[in-house]
């Protein structure tokens, strides 16, 4: 599911403001696709494999949009590119067709969520490229020179990746579990969370029951960030708060009643001295 869009002109007007709005770890400008248009098969070639690196830096990290048809200028204040005006695309449906064939042609998975859509702002028509985030590395494989190149998208532009951070970022539980929770949380309708294997209460008696606790009303999800999810738990007396790091979520998922479902390392358990909830590793 591709969170991060621009799908129309009100899309544009609402995100993009010339001269203020930043590019971002979620947004590149792009004026134009140098050498699109090129006669010579080996242009053409790098042409594409530049607009595949542009949509790949998005797909390995959380998203985003690739505008083509906005000039950018370089803040000096602040070293970050800013959109400057809008370069109308002439041939939007030829482009489209094109950014279409260039990800055929060099991305593995070639399948990975993405739109191109020409949109026609007040100033012209523009191409949003809109990327989701792909819980597989995407990769420019270039078949004729047998290459493969990693690219992750930082705040400042495109990032290669070294065969260590290529391996690091394929063992990401941590991104993988956000990134699952994130969709979850679009095909849920509702707050509402059913944790599988329940919240437990604590005894202080090793090896002895643990008895599960009584809730007064569903678990619900707070807050999420990069790095934890917060999970709203009504006890006796009030509702307590807990952080949970994405490393000990194992999974999660769409119940059947459209919550909701979380599958974690660890339980959720009373503490019998603070009163208050603590995660025990399992």
């Amino acid at each position: 599911m591709i969170e991060y869009a621009i799908r129309d002109a009100a899309d544009f007007e609402r995100l993009i403001r010339i001269g203020e709005t930043i590019e971002s770890v979620t947004l590149d400008f792009k004026q134009a696709i140098n050498g699109r248009s090129a006669s010579e098969d080996a242009v053409q070639k790098n042409a594409q494999r530049e607009v595949c690196r542009d949509i790949a830096q998005f797909a390995n990290t959380y998203g985003g949009v690739l505008l083509v048809g906005v000039a950018e200028r370089l803040d000096p204040r602040t070293g970050l590119k800013v959109a400057d005006q809008v370069a109308p695309v002439a041939d939007p449906d030829v482009m489209r067709a094109w950014i279409e064939q260039s990800v055929s042609n060099f991305l593995v998975p070639s399948t990975l969520s993405h739109e191109v859509i020409p949109i026609r702002t007040s100033s012209g028509v523009v191409v949003a490229v809109n990327v989701a985030a792909s819980r597989r590395l995407v990769s420019i494989w270039d078949t004729a020179s047998g290459t493969i190149e990693c690219v992750r998208r930082t705040s400042h532009g495109k990032a290669r990746m070294n065969p260590d951070e290529v391996e690091r970022h394929m063992m990401n539980a941590s991104r993988a579990a956000q990134l699952a929770l994130r969709e979850a949380m679009k095909g849920a309708t509702g707050e509402d969370v059913e944790l599988a294997g329940g919240v437990w209460g604590f005894t202080g008696v090793p090896g002895g029951p643990v008895p599960r606790l009584t809730l007064k009303a569903p678990i619900q999800l707070g807050a999420v960030d990069d790095t934890s999810f917060q999970l709203r738990v009504p006890l006796s007396s009030k509702i307590e708060c807990v952080a949970v790091p994405f490393e000990l979520m194992r999974a999660a998922w769409v119940t059947a009643e459209n919550r909701v479902g979380i599958a974690l390392s660890a339980r959720l358990s009373c503490s019998s001295a603070s009163g208050g909830l603590v995660l025990d590793p399992v």
